[in-house]
């Protein structure tokens, strides 16, 4: 989520991996956590749970969720209680007992056990590593849940194709007319 200019928000998933202050890292981006974590294996796939949480986050369309708490008191306390939805989907801690906590992971499970929500959309990780060391596990540093914009490449790529199949079904109209 945007918050200013040249700022973002994220949320760690990975309970037992640390940033310090002042380094300058490398990076990678997947679908999965390089390290693992407390829960998982090596590399440790995000839960489809997870990627629909961040996706309702990122919109800023998450039910309940204090985006806009100038003080930041009440933000602080939104972003606490859905790092722990977040570790709890990941395996990193047990489900919440109570609390906003509690109501974002059961509605996050509920969207992808219904089929309201399936893969990971645009949620990806942004694996953190010390600086000179990208992609090896050993050295990865932090987590974080990140979003990526399809490329406008893409986008670009499907609108030519849709307008040449346009091109096509018109053609073929008009040869039949």
């Amino acid at each position: 989520v945007r918050v200013q200019d040249n700022t973002f928000q994220t949320f760690c998933i990975e309970q037992n991996e640390h940033l310090s202050d002042g380094e300058t890292y490398d990076y990678l981006i997947s679908g999965a956590a390089d390290k693992g974590g407390v829960g998982g294996g090596s590399p440790d796939p995000i839960s489809e749970a997870t990627a629909y949480l961040f996706d309702q986050f990122s919109n800023g369309t998450l039910a309940n969720y204090d985006y806009l708490d100038a003080t930041a008191d009440g933000r602080a306390v939104s972003a606490r209680e859905l790092q722990k939805a977040f570790w709890s989907l990941e395996d990193e801690d047990p489900a919440p007992t109570g609390g906003q906590a509690l109501a974002w992971y059961n509605q996050a499970l509920g969207a992808v056990a219904s089929g309201g929500w399936t893969g990971l959309g645009q949620v990806r990780v942004l694996n953190l590593y010390t600086e000179g060391f990208s992609g090896n596990a050993q050295y990865a540093q932090q987590s974080q849940l990140v979003v990526v914009p399809v490329p406008a490449g893409a986008l670009l790529g499907f609108g030519l194709l849709g307008m040449l199949g346009m091109a096509r079904v018109i053609r073929g109209r008009r040869k039949k007319a």
